[in-house]
């Protein structure tokens, strides 16, 4: 028996939970040519959402999926947010979909598992702009997810699962892309560079796998997009770190629309990229003004000396005239 059999087994308690919780309906699928040797969704989902809460401490988890425009990175998510839901309730789940990490940090709540996606990452977050403000401000507070949801909530427990969703595997940020879970969707085949990153990442034998999948998206084959190749980095020493991710196609009408950092008003205004950048140019501001001081104080000091030179008239040669001098420039400055 797959996972698949053992989701699809009882459909009878899948309608129950669509009445009951207002929920959707899993669409029925016939997966082709399956493995399940070398299947790894029950451990990824497994370890992306574990099956107890912590009581006593706040874990962080980070996953990204990658792949071209109309690869089914969107109908990934919507299965996996039901496959969140199935298993804490919708209760206890805070699902926030948005283009911006500053916006999921704003709509974090004080439910005790976290689901923070950021969608079309390349839009607000490149490799190429490392430097810019709004890409640095979201760096810092990738580091800081465990402890922005405490203090934001006041909870000391619960589970943080931040996914970035994006095109170019090389485009993104670093820390962005470096996921405990990489998911691919399919092959970006326009950009030679991309692709060999994808196949040294994933090796031959998967690359070739994942090329299949993206042959017949281009064909288009929507069903084949339930398929994806799974990389799951800190399980390379066991040798079983790559494998099918296969997620059942679901219907979800309430899926919420993408927040947009172009038209959201946050509610925290020190998430605001236009509220810090304000205080970025006071603290500036204020920067220059303190170099402006410093400088009046070394110049008049520098005035001071000249005018005891021309006082003296010589160097203080024996120690009680360079006291004396030392007592005149203290008595004077």
């Amino acid at each position: 028996m797959t996972v698949f059999d053992t989701l699809f087994q009882d459909r009878g308690q899948l309608q129950t939970l669509d009445r009951k919780q207002g929920l959707w309906k899993m669409s029925d699928y016939v997966f082709k040519d399956y493995d399940e040797q070398k299947d790894l969704t029950q451990m990824v989902n497994d370890l992306l959402f574990p099956k107890k809460i912590p009581n006593h401490k706040i874990r962080y988890l980070h996953s990204v999926i990658v792949g071209p425009p109309e690869s089914g990175k969107s109908t990934l998510i919507m299965y996996r947010i039901w496959e969140a839901i199935r298993r804490y309730g919708k209760q206890n789940v805070n699902f926030v979909y948005a283009d911006d990490l500053l916006i999921c940090v704003d709509r974090m709540d004080s439910k005790p598992f976290q689901y923070l996606v950021v969608d079309d990452a390349l839009k607000n977050y490149s490799s190429t702009d490392m430097f810019k403000a709004e890409t640095k401000d979201a760096l810092s507070l990738s580091f800081q997810m465990r402890h922005e949801f405490k203090r934001r909530t006041g909870r000391d427990n619960g589970i943080v699962l931040v996914e970035f969703a994006f095109q170019r595997w090389k485009n993104l940020p670093p820390a962005f892309r470096n996921g405990m879970v990489v998911t691919h969707k399919a092959i970006n085949t326009a950009e030679k560079g991309d692709r060999e990153v994808v196949r040294e990442d994933l090796g031959e034998v998967w690359y070739q796998e994942l090329q299949k999948i993206t042959g017949g998206i281009v064909k288009g084959n929507d069903e084949i997009k339930s398929r994806s190749v799974v990389n799951i980095p800190a399980l390379e020493y066991e040798n079983n770190h790559l494998g099918w991710y296969t997620s059942p196609l679901v219907d979800f009408p309430d899926f919420p629309d993408l927040l947009l950092k172009s038209d959201y008003k946050f509610r925290d205004k020190t998430l605001d990229p236009e509220y810090r950048k304000m205080l970025k140019e006071l603290e500036m501001q204020m920067e220059k003004e303190n170099v402006q001081n410093t400088a009046g104080i070394i110049k008049q000091k520098q005035e001071t000396d000249e005018e005891l030179q021309a006082h003296f008239e010589f160097e203080p040669s024996t120690s009680t005239e360079k006291l004396n001098a030392r007592t005149y420039h203290n008595v004077h400055v």
